[in-house]
């Protein structure tokens, strides 16, 4: 993106203009809880101006693609800095029911854990829409940032530990972007992980299993477990600190 290289203010209101309606679609799910439309547009090109100056194209992913959970996450942020709860539409609650499903039959059937992509194909609904639906109830365990687990220094291994979580062995220690990061980890496994990846990160947080179990399952020594989750980690918290603002 040539404004990354500029910074042409003119590049960026073009940038902004061309992805203004992508800004009211998002601020329009926000309706409803106290703020006006223009009020949360407003915020919402906060979150798009953060996109631009933190994309990277070396994501192999549209611009746009990225925009919109930082997008979501700076409306998020505001009402969260205002003490206000956000309350999830009736959707995804049934939109998380289904997704529970699918993921059982995959188990029981398929013999895997569905990926992202695979839920949201099956579902007929956008990757987007799967991991708001995640974020909205229990599945939420399977990206989940404040799960009590880290990563040792030592072993490398993802440990139990009730004082510790994901965003910590990732390096947020702020609160105040938690709710931002969270969108952009989210982003991340689904965009930045290869399916391999995605699968065991998805095996570890969302079906709490154990190193050795995700190894029988798979059919690897734990080591290499061990390896592809510190290397997963890895991926994730370069990409959360290429993105924190």
């Amino acid at each position: 993106m040539e404004y990354l290289k500029t910074k042409n203010p003119a590049l960026k209101d073009k940038i902004i203009q061309a992805h203004y309606n992508l800004v009211i679609y998002v601020a329009r799910r926000f309706l409803g809880k106290g703020e006006s439309l223009d009020d949360l547009v407003q915020v919402g090109i906060v979150g798009l101006l953060k996109a631009m100056e933190n994309y990277d194209p070396s994501y192999n992913a549209e611009f746009a693609t990225y925009a919109m959970p930082m997008v979501i996450g700076e409306i998020k942020h505001y009402f969260r800095d205002h003490a206000r709860l956000v309350k999830l539409p009736r959707r995804l609650h049934e939109l998380n029911s289904q997704i529970k499903k699918v993921i059982f039959e995959y188990h029981q059937f398929k013999d895997k854990s569905p990926t992202i992509e695979e839920l949201a194909m099956e579902l007929k609904v956008t990757e987007n829409e799967v991991l708001e639906a995640m974020e909205a109830g229990e599945v939420t365990r399977a990206l989940s940032l404040d799960a009590p687990s880290f990563v040792s220094e030592r072993s490398g291994e993802v440990v139990t530990n009730s004082k510790a979580s994901l965003m910590d062995s990732l390096g947020v220690d702020h609160m105040e972007t938690r709710i931002i990061d969270r969108e952009a980890l989210k982003y991340g496994i689904a965009n930045i992980l290869n399916r391999r990846e995605q699968r065991i990160i998805y095996m570890r947080y969302y079906d709490n299993l154990s190193q050795q179990e995700i190894a029988t399952y798979l059919e690897l020594s734990q080591m290499h477990v061990s390896r592809l989750l510190k290397h997963s980690i890895s991926k994730l918290k370069k990409f959360i600190k290429k993105g924190q603002y």
